[in-house]
């Protein structure tokens, strides 16, 4: 029976379980089924027609009643059914119930004219045969979207009554009108096939069109749910849960200024250190998650909480400023120095807090955000406990900052301040695959400045540029002697990136200096490329095109949409620093698979920074991390302690070749 059932599905094209398949069969039982009513009603009134004008003249009749029955119960069926909606196998029972109501329709109207040439006279059978044969053909073109059972109907009744009618009349008209009859039968059965390969490609490409349209949508609502979980990502603190130092910052820009003066509370611990060293870095954690829950529970509605980064927290008091602000700030200090239960250990710390009012002209929402660190800074310089309002006395940083223009002014400063060189490493191997340049300034009065001091002033000063692309210079020379071939990882400022020209000029000292561009990767935040999207871009290309490598720095800690990494075409991502530090949590840990799941899912190989230990190596190793840097892999070192190690084929600390 299951082979019989399978031939016959063969045979009127209801076989094939596909997707396309099953959408086939489907839209042709759509389309037949109002078709039907009209079908059964056309044979129905034919068929009484026929009988009534046989009664009429007062012939024998062909007893059609009970074919007549039958049809009268399937139009019943099919009314019933007009609006219903026919699925899977359901649709492919009715689509093989049709084809076998079709040859039923074939053979019980051959043995109605097998009865009517025995009741009838030659020429009234002659024109039941010809009747017939265009019934027929007219139920078959009604059948054209299942055409199987057109094909029946034709086949067993529409060309033989009308070759019957060619071929068995002596009257010549009803021979001619049989032989144009067997004509149209065939030509019937040419448009069938004709009509069944246009709804076939008709069905099959809108099936395909509304799965490429589906799978868009799904995509499209990933890409959501991920922008959304980037979002999410880039304004919580993994540790604490928190808000960071990002959506601070945008909470500050956003404040409603025509409400009066709000306030900037930032304060850090004092004593944490200490309780990260005895009792581990888990405790330290559950140490800042304790504070990050007692802040919370003392914040009202008009007031924001974030987690600046390490042990250091900030609050916006909106509305509130003067001694009610510093009233809260004594508040929160008491209550941060209540003990802590650590796991089975009682620990005590203390806090500082810095405060400083937003102006209500909103010009600079960042100044009290710098002010309130320089009170803190003045706190924390008086003792444990403390809380300092800022003043006018705290002016020392504008004036250092003073100080760091000046020296930028000296002629040949550029060649005062100098470059050290800090090794990236495949963590699948621990070989040395680039070495990135990173600046520093050994000045006589100012001391030790770190790039974070001096760069962004340069930046305001314009003197970025110059400054860059000598280091760039002096950073290819040492590149050449590496003989390991490591790649150059090299820092473009923000207006470099963003300015005309800026890519050309890098291109210029990589071309002077005869280095090949494939070994120098540019690295770029995409804060800094927020300046200038559209140049950066040109920039960027420009670059790539070239051969340089193009890595945005600070992933997972900034802006970053699946289709912005996607536009910009970037060749390797350097893991936010943050990410792995909060690595030692099920919370960090989890947030730094998905980073690297979601670099891997965009194809580009990812590079993590600020590695301190040899359980985070493990840890990126399993999570699939391809390149990894930090003091525990390697210091930065001086060019001439870079080219050697540069010439070994292993690593050769001992932290190296204990890793894994």
């Amino acid at each position: 029976m299951n082979n019989f059932q399978s031939w016959v599905d063969r045979w009127v094209g209801l076989s094939g379980h596909s997707p396309e398949a099953v959408a086939l069969i489907e839209e042709r039982i759509a389309a037949l089924r109002p078709r039907m009513i009209w079908l059964y009603l056309l044979i129905i009134l034919y068929l009484l027609g026929v009988e009534l004008s046989l009664r009429n003249m007062g012939m024998k009749t062909w007893n059609a009643v009970p074919m007549v029955v039958l049809l009268v119960v399937r139009l019943v069926y099919w009314v019933r059914h007009r609006r219903t909606i026919f699925l899977g196998e359901h649709a492919r029972d009715e689509l093989r119930r049709v084809a076998f109501g079709a040859l039923a329709i074939g053979v019980g109207y051959l043995i109605l004219l097998a009865v009517g040439a025995t009741q009838t006279d030659a020429v009234t059978w002659q024109m039941l045969l010809l009747s017939g044969a265009v019934c027929a053909i007219a139920a078959a073109q009604t059948l054209s979207v299942f055409p199987a059972s057109g094909r029946i109907i034709l086949l067993v009744l529409g060309l033989p009554t009308s070759l019957m009618a060619m071929f068995c009349s002596a009257n010549i008209i009803a021979g001619v009108v049989g032989f144009n009859l067997a004509l149209c039968s065939g030509v019937s059965l040419y448009l069938l096939n004709l009509q069944d390969h246009s709804f076939r490609r008709h069905i099959v490409l809108r099936h395909r069109s509304d799965a490429d349209t589906k799978r868009a949508e799904r995509a499209e609502q990933v890409a959501l749910n991920e922008r959304r979980l980037a979002k999410a990502a880039a304004d919580t603190d993994f540790l604490t849960g928190l808000p960071n130092r990002r959506a601070f910052l945008t909470a500050v820009e956003r404040r409603d200024c025509t409400a009066g003066d709000d306030t900037v509370l930032i304060l850090d611990l004092d004593g944490f250190k200490p309780v990260n060293d005895t009792l581990g870095h888990a405790a330290g954690d559950e140490l800042l998650k304790q504070v990050g829950n007692r802040l919370l529970s003392l914040v009202t509605p008009n007031m924001f909480v974030a987690r600046l980064g390490g042990d250091e927290f900030a609050l916006l008091l909106s509305g509130i400023s003067g001694k009610g602000a510093l009233a809260f700030a004594d508040n929160i200090v008491a209550v941060l120095g209540e003990p802590y239960n650590i796991g089975s250990s009682t620990v005590g710390v203390a806090s500082c807090c810095g405060v400083a009012t937003l102006a209500s002209d909103c010009d600079d929402p960042t100044q009290a955000m710098r002010e309130a660190d320089l009170a803190l800074y003045r706190a924390k310089s008086k003792g444990r406990g403390i809380v300092e309002q800022y003043d006018n006395r705290l002016g020392e940083e504008v004036r250092r900052r003073s100080q760091i223009e000046r020296a930028l002014r000296n002629p040949g400063v550029e060649e005062d301040i100098d470059l050290v060189f800090q090794p990236i490493f495949t963590l699948r191997t621990m070989r040395i695959e680039a070495f990135e340049a990173l600046a520093r300034w050994s000045h006589p009065t100012l001391g030790e400045l770190s790039p974070s001091d001096f760069i962004p002033i340069t930046e305001q000063m314009q003197l970025v540029e110059r400054l860059t692309e000598n280091l760039l210079v002096r950073a290819l020379v040492h590149a050449r002697r590496w003989r390991g071939r490591q790649r150059l990882s090299f820092n473009l400022s923000a207006v470099q990136l963003c300015s005309p020209g800026g890519a050309t000029r890098v291109l210029d000292v990589v071309t002077a200096s005869d280095f090949n561009p494939s070994r120098l990767q540019i690295e770029v935040t995409e804060t800094a490329m927020m300046n200038d999207i559209e140049a950066a871009r040109r920039n960027l290309s420009l670059l790539r095109e070239a051969g340089v490598k193009v890595v945005l720095d600070d992933f997972g800690a900034g802006y970053a949409s699946i289709g912005y990494l996607r536009e910009m075409q970037f060749d390797e991502l350097k893991i936010d620093g943050s990410l792995v530090e909060a690595s030692g949590t099920p919370h960090g840990a989890a947030l730094l698979r998905g980073v690297i799941d979601l670099a891997r899912a965009l194809g580009t190989p990812c590079v993590a920074e600020h590695v301190e230990s040899i359980d985070q190596v493990n840890l990126l190793r399993k999570l699939g991390c391809d390149y990894g840097q930090g003091f525990w892999l390697g210091r930065p070192e001086t060019g001439a302690i870079a080219e050697a190690l540069s010439r070994l084929s292993l690593e050769p600390s001992r932290n190296w070749r204990r890793a894994g």
